[in-house]
């Protein structure tokens, strides 16, 4: 039996995520639909895989964003073969300085399985919300 680590996000601010426009949401929503479909592609079951990044095009970025980026990661556990960690990373839009949060480490099917539940979304944003933040707070 494998093992799936989720870190719940407790403290997102659910209430902002209503706010969030429709183009975030679009543009996040194809970030998803790419990253699922490079997983399928890209990881096999067991053995070896190279990082995955994918990233919104600079064109596409979000108005309401801070951050000069955002992208989904997934990176290939060293420890544990046929698994991966996924993350949703942030870049500063001036210093060469980013924020990452990780939200899981699974399998292919575990990773895959995450990303296309309905409330992955939703979660996605919190975690872009908070990082988005956080990269305001840097002097």
């Amino acid at each position: 039996m494998t093992k799936c680590a989720i870190i719940k996000m407790n403290n997102i601010d659910k209430s902002r995520n209503k706010a969030l426009s429709m183009e975030l949401s679009s543009e996040l929503g194809k970030l998803l639909e790419t990253t699922i479909d490079r997983i399928d592609k890209e990881i096999p079951d067991v053995g070896y895989f190279r990082d995955i990044v994918v990233k919104f095009d600079n064109d596409n970025k979000p108005k309401e964003l801070f951050a000069k980026n955002i992208a989904l990661i997934i990176e290939r556990d060293a420890q544990n073969e046929g698994k991966g960690y996924l993350g949703v990373s942030a870049l500063h839009p001036q210093m060469l300085k980013d924020s990452t949060i990780y939200i899981m480490n699974g399998t292919r099917e575990e990773l895959l399985n995450y990303l296309k539940k309905e409330d992955s979304k939703t979660e996605i944003l919190g975690i872009v919300q908070e990082l988005d933040d956080a990269l305001k707070k840097i002097k």
